[in-house]
């Protein structure tokens, strides 16, 4: 998935073994083609692979889903703001043998009537034209 940083926002890594971190934008340096990359948490067998990548606000929460079904909703001003080149702190405790599989941004109460901008609804989206003139014309057997 692609995120998109916004101005207030951070980014909140989570890793399989239940390890997260949030880090401000202006950490990361732009890249142009046949960049090299930029290391943004440092794997490990103790916080494993990571397992997304979302935008987050003070204001936000984040939930956060296991293997086993378990789920967790964690405010995103609990978790610590540090750099990229880091393995992130505990954000779950974790059973033997299970993983984190998912994470998302819950939606604050205020933000839950607001139209998504570039949606159709908000005119960003591009609203079907309907049949063109010369299929209009055209005859049917």
């Amino acid at each position: 998935d692609l995120v998109i940083p916004k101005e207030g926002t951070t980014l909140f890594t989570i890793c399989e073994g239940g390890y997260g971190k949030r880090t401000r934008f202006s950490e990361y340096r732009l890249t142009r083609r046949g960049g090299k990359g930029i290391i943004n948490i440092r794997t490990t067998k103790r916080n494993g692979r990571v397992v997304n990548l979302l935008a987050v606000s003070e204001k936000d929460e984040v939930m956060i889903l296991t293997t086993s079904g378990m789920t967790v909703r964690i405010p995103v001003e609990g978790i610590s703001l540090i750099g990229r080149d880091t393995q992130g702190v505990r954000c779950m405790r974790l059973a033997a043998g299970d993983k984190v599989v998912s994470a998302g941004r819950v939606v604050p109460e205020e933000e839950e009537g607001e139209i998504p901008e570039g949606s159709p609804q908000a005119g960003g989206g591009k609203e079907d034209p309907g049949p063109s003139e010369s299929s209009k014309n055209k005859e049917e057997p």
